[in-house]
């Protein structure tokens, strides 16, 4: 068992609670980017940079995914592809995707596509993403406990 993160859309609060959590539990934590990323090195920390273009991160990410592993991912039709391959999928913002929720997700997503190519507004607030670090650390770490009892180291 391993976590995946789709690292380009990663922000530093959220990649840092990933790191503690692969340090704590000795689970090993790919970082997937067509960026340099400053990640501090450990054992279990492996950093993948792949060439910049569309699906760079996620195709790679597709190529080494097993199931049980955690993928995080802003990326809703990516998303979909790996829960199919019986991953763990939660979004840096804390939401935990299943199957009965990315039907909607990917819904929710084109209407709000629409919406801006309309040009309308639709940017969330600030407090939004504070309380989503909040969320996605207990979501991470209920999903991430479950997944070693499920599946081992």
């Amino acid at each position: 068992m391993k976590i995946l993160i789709d690292a380009d859309n990663c922000s530093r609060k959220i990649r840092d609670i990933i790191l503690r959590a692969s340090e704590r539990l000795g689970v090993k934590s790919v970082f997937v980017a067509n960026t340099q990323l400053e990640i501090s090195s450990s054992p279990y920390t492996k950093i993948i940079k792949v060439d910049p273009g569309r699906n760079g991160a996620d195709s790679k990410i597709l190529s080494i995914v097993e199931k049980g592993d955690i993928v995080i991912t802003a990326d809703i039709p990516f998303a979909s592809i790996a829960l199919e391959k019986k991953a763990v999928v939660i979004n840096p913002r804390g939401d935990h995707y299943t199957k009965e929720k990315i039907k909607e997700r990917l819904s929710m997503r084109n209407f709000i596509s629409n919406l801006r190519d309309k040009g309308l507004d639709v940017s969330s607030s600030k407090m939004s993403k504070i309380n989503s670090v909040k969320r996605f650390s207990e979501i991470f770490d209920r999903e991430l406990t479950k997944a070693v009892k499920l599946y081992g180291k």
